[in-house]
This record gives C-alpha cells, sequence and structure tokens, in this order.
C-alpha cells in the first residue's frame, strides 16, 4: 500500500505545466482524479497505522489545527 501511495505521489507532481491556464485545467482532468486515488491509498494506511508512525496529522488534530 506504501508503494501505490508513494507512487501516485509522484504522479502528481511529475506533470504540472508552467501556464496557469494549463495548470488549471491540468489540475481539474488530471490530478483531481490521481489525488482522489491517493486518499483511498492514504485513509487506508492511516487506518492500520500506529499514531507514532503516521506523519500526516489525523482528521482530529486538523480540526484542532483551525480553532
Amino acid at each position: 500500500r506504501i508503494d501505490d501511495l508513494l507512487g501516485r505521489m509522484a504522479r502528481l507532481q511529475e506533470a504540472m505545466p508552467s501556464d496557469p491556464k494549463e495548470s488549471a485545467f491540468y489540475a481539474s482532468e488530471k490530478l483531481l482524479p490521481v489525488m482522489e486515488e491517493l486518499r483511498e491509498n492514504a485513509d487506508a494506511l492511516e487506518k492500520i497505522s500506529p499514531a507514532e508512525y503516521w506523519p500526516l496529522p489525523d482528521y482530529s488534530e486538523i480540526l484542532l489545527l483551525n480553532h
């Protein structure tokens, strides 16, 4: 699962166009679907990873950061 997560992250980083208009189109048509797949992997990993090994904030931590 971690390999899937890292592979999808690499796909996101690889191909952002430099033109702002192209970037906006690319983000909505290409990146958003890959980001949704990435989130599926991240959510699955978060459920099975002990908190001390999970490098990202969980949902409750995100909510607390906004207050």
